[in-house]
């Protein structure tokens, strides 16, 4: 029994880290997915499971002898360690403190004329990007508009498959 319950508390460890995986990389990918999040409550429902049969008195139980004491507080401190520093990833993408452009020509740096007119923008608005398959292929555009996003809630981006939504296409006069 004792082994199902340590097996219980791996997986919904696991599927909670996956899913925290998953949800952090559609943000920076910009790819909208509701799987890491089913993937996290289903590791908490797991969890809920683990501690009502039992799983926290073995805990307790575990944490008087020293060895696992001290591989309790290691894998506690690994898990705080990984948070704060996805916590800090997150905050550093969409905050920068500073951009570093090495090109020559500043290619990957928008110009103060633009940061201005886009920081000023009073009502928001939808850039509508058609695109086949749905995504864009072009990494120095995806990166153009994520250095966009960044610098303003007020614009927000739609990228459209136009053989699968021909309406939308037809009403933008995409071909």
């Amino acid at each position: 029994m004792k082994n199902r319950q340590f097996l219980l508390a791996l997986i919904s460890c696991i599927s909670i880290l996956f899913g925290l995986i998953c949800v952090v990389w559609s943000f920076i990918s910009s790819l909208q997915t509701i799987w890491g999040y089913i993937q996290i409550i289903c590791g908490i429902i797991a969890l809920i499971v683990w501690a009502s049969l039992g799983g926290l008195s073995n805990i307790k139980f575990a944490q008087n002898k020293r060895a696992t004491k001290s591989y309790f507080d290691l894998f506690l401190y690994i898990g705080l360690f990984v948070a704060v520093l996805a916590a800090v990833n997150y905050i550093s993408y969409k905050k920068p403190l500073f951009e570093f452009d090495s090109t020559e020509q500043k290619v990957f740096t928008l110009a103060p004329q633009t940061v201005q007119v886009i920081s000023s923008l009073e009502a928001p608005i939808e850039i509508t990007a058609f695109f086949l398959g749905g995504k864009i292929d072009d990494f120095k555009l995806l990166d153009l508009l994520n250095r966009i996003d960044r610098i303003s809630d007020k614009i927000s981006f739609k990228i459209v498959d136009p053989e699968k939504n021909p309406l939308l296409a037809e009403e933008y006069n995409i071909k």
